[in-house]
């Protein structure tokens, strides 16, 4: 972009020269020249060592990252809090919101830090992202989008403590084959169709006390789960319908943690389990 305004310019500056020369009066190519050097340059990219995050503007005080340009080599990355948004940097936005697809497939990126600020990751924002193992969410997050961290490389889900989000979109965290253990705090109230879906190397599964809703097959083929936490507040009612948390092989009922006389009781004991091995069992196998 630079180069096309810096081509226009000269191109510019040469017209008026010629026209000066010729001593005609100041035509249409000099006030094209006023014109452009009482505009602002729109600036539409942030570069931070070797990484390039483009951006647009919401508002007049925030921007959503749209793309990202960085190192072909693993990398981790820190999204800019703020972005000059004019040629000197004497002007700033606040950066606000991932846009959908912005990182879509980047596999280089191996740690993602969302700085406090940003309140929405966009559908898709990181999917296929394959070689992300690590992402620090802020407590501003508000909203995560469809898809938004599907089939990344993360072994942990790390959650702030506090924060404004109370839905994990459909399909959100699907195929993280690499994430090994799942807790939901309590200020999300619904999980989303399949948010979790296909998580193979999950084993123990959290849902803290403010957890409502979880979506169909919201943890469907969650193969090694074999540790799972139901809170009062659950409402789930049939899984037979659901299949949230159908698939494990090796989650059996006496492993499902949850408040005696309560509906995640009822729901738990009409789950369809394994069976676990009797000892006898054991002891002919010896």
């Amino acid at each position: 972009m630079m180069k096309k305004l810096l081509a226009l310019l000269i191109a510019l500056l040469t017209a008026a020269s010629l026209a000066a020369c010729s001593g005609d009066e100041p035509n249409d190519n000099q006030d094209n020249l006023d014109n452009y050097l009482e505009e602002e340059v729109v600036i539409d990219s942030y570069t931070v060592g070797e990484s390039v995050f483009y951006f647009e503007s919401v508002d007049s005080e925030s921007v959503a990252i749209t793309g990202y340009d960085g190192p072909t080599a693993p990398h981790d990355i820190t999204i800019p809090s703020t972005v000059p948004t004019n040629a000197d940097g004497s002007e700033t936005k606040k950066v606000t919101s991932i846009a959908e697809t912005a990182f879509y497939g980047t596999s280089s990126i191996r740690s993602l830090v969302l700085p406090e600020g940003i309140t929405s990751v966009g559908d898709f924002a990181f999917a296929q992202c394959v070689q992300l193992t690590s992402v620090t969410f802020p407590s501003s997050l508000e909203s995560i989008g469809t898809g938004a961290f599907q089939n990344t490389g993360m072994t942990e889900l790390n959650l702030p403590e506090t924060s404004a989000l109370t839905e994990i979109s459909a399909w959100a965290f699907s195929n993280c084959a690499a994430l090994t253990e799942i807790t939901i705090p309590g200020y999300i109230e619904t999980i989303g169709e399949a948010a979790f879906f296909g998580c193979v190397g999950v084993e123990s599964i959290v849902l803290e006390e403010g957890v409502v809703n979880v979506g169909k097959q919201a943890f469907q083929q969650t193969l090694a789960l074999k540790s799972l936490t139901l809170p009062s507040t659950f409402a789930n009612e049939n899984p037979m319908e659901d299949l949230a948390f159908s698939g494990s092989q090796i989650l059996y009922r006496e492993n499902i943690t949850c408040p005696e006389g309560s509906n995640a009781e009822a729901y738990a004991d009409q789950m369809v389990l394994a069976i676990p091995p009797s000892e006898d069992a054991g002891e002919a196998g010896e």
